[in-house]
């Protein structure tokens, strides 16, 4: 079965939990916070986040993933858009962004079908990188 078909991307935002590297396409960033600029009520697999006199839904990845999130100076909040919906996720730190074009012959897309919010894993150099699947965690949120 060949990988799955991304949209073209402009570069690859990278980040970690524990020492696991998760990577996004750079568009669907659409904001990074320091906790300290929100207010955030946790409620277990996912949290109401408040931010600029809004709500959002933050899911913890560590949760979906099976990984210890560990709060820290680097940890951070990513916000993005998806199916008309404003959803955060509690990162461990941001690794970096990476500009790159999903044609680039470093880049090799491998199946992930082991586990279902794994959309596909990125090898990039020695480096394999979890693509989540964000369709699939955003619809198990309420």
């Amino acid at each position: 079965m060949a990988p799955p078909k991304n949209k073209s991307f402009s570069g690859l935002f990278i980040f970690k939990i524990q020492k696991q590297e998760f990577c996004l396409d750079l568009k669907e960033i659409i904001n990074v916070l320091k906790f300290t600029e929100c207010k955030i009520q946790l409620n277990g697999v996912d949290s109401d986040l408040e931010y600029a006199g809004d709500k959002y839904k933050v899911i913890s990845f560590d949760k979906i993933y099976k990984l210890n999130y560990k709060k820290s100076s680097k940890a951070r909040i990513l916000l993005i858009k998806i199916k008309k919906k404003l959803v955060g996720f509690f990162v461990d730190e941001i690794i970096e962004i990476m500009a790159i074009d999903e044609n680039s012959s470093r880049i090799s897309r491998l199946n992930h079908n082991k586990n279902p919010y794994v959309q596909l894993i990125i090898k990039y150099g020695q480096r394999e990188m979890i693509v989540p699947n964000l369709e699939r965690i955003i619809s198990s949120i309420k």
